[in-house]
């Protein structure tokens, strides 16, 4: 048998997220706002066109917070709609969502938010945080 032939590659495979939130729906737009300036290179503006309601996991900020993570990257990437707002109605999210523009170039495209070593925390009157993963 002769030698192994391999070698390791570099690879970059997430990006960590902090973001912070005097409320869960302020944290959760935070989140929304910091991908889409990764991706896009900007914070993305303008009024929303489109809504989609999906229900969020009761109880545990973490699934929440991976939850709409993840629906964003679905209609970001797949419907080319970008998410500018965040509502919450109790155990249901609502994305606000516009259209992103023709010439509107994606810099790297996010497969999932992660639950890799994410632990929101409670800061006192300085609301929430959270350190996300997302990968790529």
């Amino acid at each position: 048998m002769g030698a192994v032939r391999f070698r390791q590659l570099p690879h970059v495979a997430d990006v960590r997220l902090a973001v912070y939130g005097q409320n869960e729906e302020e944290l959760m737009r935070h989140l929304l706002l910091g991908m889409a300036r990764l991706v896009l290179g900007r914070t993305p503006q303008g009024l929303a066109r489109l809504s989609s309601r999906f229900f969020l996991p009761p109880d545990d900020l973490a699934a929440r917070l991976v939850r709409v993570g993840n629906e964003a990257i679905f209609w970001l990437f797949a419907k080319r709609q970008v998410p500018v707002d965040i509502t919450l109605h109790g155990e249901e999210a609502e994305l606000h969502l516009r259209p992103l523009g023709r010439r509107a170039t994606l810099r790297f495209e996010i497969k999932a938010v992660t639950f890799h070593a994410l632990r929101p925390q409670a800061k006192g009157q300085a609301g929430l945080s959270a350190v996300l993963t997302l990968d790529l």
